[in-house]
C-alpha cells in the first residue's frame, strides 16, 4: 500500500518500512519525469511504502519569502554553492537539498526505515549522506545522470561534477535506471544497476491506446514537435530542429506543430513557414493532434536518461523520427526512423510522407528485476 506523506510531521510519525523520496508529486503526470515516477509507484503497489514529494504545498512555501532582502541573500547563496551548475539547474538543486536536510532531521525522530528510494541522489545529497551514516540502504531511482547534460553544468566543471554524482550513486545499494546506457555505465563502475524501460502508468496508457485506435481511420498530415522547453537539453534540441526547418524551408503542404510547456521561449521562430505554435495544450487537444499527424519529431544533441515521449508515441501508434542521440534506449524498434545529422531531416520526413512505417505496439516491461532488487536489499 502506498501512503502519501504531505508534511514533515507526518514523516516523523509514519511507520512504513519503505520510504520513496521523489521530486514529483503523487498526482503529477504533466511531464516525462513525473510519469516515470508514477510508473515506479505503480510497481511498488505490493509493498508498504510512504511517498514523500519535494513539491508539496508545505515544501514550496518553505522555499519562498516575500522579503526582498532575504530573497537577494538566497540568490547569492545559491550562486556561491552551485556556481558549477547553470543558474536554473543550480537553484533547483539548492532548494531540493535544503528540503533533504529537513527530511534527514525528521528521520531521526521515527523508526529506522528498512529501505529508502530516492529520485536522482544529486538532488538530495544530504539525505544520501544521512542514510550512509545510519546504514539505511538506499536504492537510487535514476531518471538521468544529470552531469551528462552539458546545458546544466559549467563546461569546465563537467568531469568534476560527474565524479561527484557518481560518488553519490556509489553510496546507494543499487540503482534502477530508465536507460540501458546508464545501467551499462553504472555496472561497469562496479555498481548494482538494473534497466527498467519506461512504460506509461495505467491512466496514460489507456489514453494512448485510445489514440492508436483512432489513428486507424484518420487521414494523416503534418508533424509534431513536442517537449517541455523548460528542460535545457529539450529546449536546445527543439531550437536546433526549428533552425533546421527554417533552413530547409519547411515541407510543401505540411505543418509542424510545436507543443509543450514553456515553448513560448522558442517563439522567435513563429514567423517560419508552416510552423504553428500551440504552447501547453490540454490532454484532449494533444490527443486530437496525435490522432492525425504523420509522425513525431524528436531531436537532442545532449542529455541522459531516455525520452519518455518516444515510448508514448509508439504506444499511440505515431511514427517517430529521431536523431540517434535522442533515440537512446529505443533503437531499432518498429516505428522509429533514425537520422544522424540535421541535413538528413528533409529526406527522412519525405520518406515518412511517401510511406508511413508500421508502428508495433510496445508491451509493458518485465518488472521482476525491480522486485528482486528490492527484496534482496530488504533481506539484507
Amino acid at each position: 500500500m502506498l501512503t502519501i506523506v504531505e508534511s514533515l510531521e507526518e514523516l516523523r510519525y509514519s511507520t512504513e518500512p519503505i520510504i520513496y523520496f521523489s521530486r514529483y508529486r503523487a498526482d503529477q503526470v504533466d511531464n516525462g519525469g513525473a510519469r516515470r515516477s508514477a510508473q515506479l509507484r505503480q510497481l511498488l503497489s505490493g509493498y508498504d511504502v510512504a511517498f514523500v514529494s519535494s513539491l508539496t504545498k508545505q515544501s514550496a512555501e518553505g522555499n519562498r519569502s516575500g522579503n526582498a532582502l532575504f530573497d537577494r541573500a538566497v540568490k547569492l547563496i545559491v550562486r556561491c554553492r552551485t556556481r558549477k551548475f547553470s543558474d536554473e539547474f543550480g537553484r533547483w538543486l539548492f532548494f531540493s537539498d535544503r528540503l533533504a536536510k529537513r527530511w534527514a532531521k525528521a528521520l531521526q525522530l521515527r523508526q529506522k526505515p528498512r529501505l529508502i528510494l530516492v529520485d536522482d541522489p544529486i538532488f538530495f545529497p544530504s539525505l544520501i549522506r544521512y542514510c550512509t551514516d545510519q546504514d539505511i540502504p538506499v536504492i537510487a531511482h535514476c531518471h538521468n545522470i544529470e552531469a551528462l547534460s552539458r546545458g546544466q553544468v559549467m563546461p569546465r566543471c563537467q568531469q568534476e561534477l560527474l565524479a561527484y554524482e557518481m560518488g553519490l550513486l556509489e553510496q546507494c545499494r543499487a540503482a534502477v535506471t530508465i536507460s540501458s546506457e546508464e545501467a551499462f555505465l553504472l555496472r561497469n563502475l562496479g555498481m548494482t544497476a538494473e534497466f527498467l524501460p519506461y512504460y506509461p502508468p495505467s491512466p496514460i496508457e489507456q489514453q494512448l491506446l485510445a489514440i492508436r485506435q483512432r489513428r486507424i481511420t484518420t487521414d494523416k498530415r503534418d508533424f509534431i514537435l513536442l517537449g517541455s522547453a523548460g528542460n535545457a537539453p529539450t529546449r536546445e534540441g527543439m531550437a536546433r530542429l526549428l533552425a533546421a526547418w527554417r533552413i530547409m524551408g519547411g515541407l510543401p503542404g505540411e505543418r509542424l506543430y510545436v507543443v509543450g510547456y514553456d515553448t513560448e521561449m522558442l517563439r522567435h521562430a513563429s514567423g517560419m513557414s508552416g510552423v504553428e505554435f500551440c504552447g501547453a495544450v490540454t490532454d484532449q487537444e494533444l490527443a486530437e493532434l496525435l490522432a492525425m499527424v504523420r509522425g513525431g519529431i524528436v531531436f537532442q544533441e545532449d542529455g541522459a536518461g531516455a525520452l519518455t515521449r518516444i515510448g508514448e508515441y509508439l504506444l499511440a501508434g505515431v511514427p517517430v523520427v529521431a536523431n540517434s542521440h535522442a533515440a537512446r534506449s529505443w533503437h531499432n524498434l518498429p516505428g522509429i526512423t533514425e537520422f544522424i545529422h540535421l541535413d538528413e531531416l528533409r529526406p527522412t520526413l519525405t520518406a515518412i510522407i511517401a510511406k508511413s512505417p508500421e508502428v508495433t505496439q510496445p508491451t509493458s516491461p518485465d518488472h521482476a528485476l525491480l522486485h528482486r532488487m528490492i527484496n534482496a536489499v530488504l533481506s539484507g
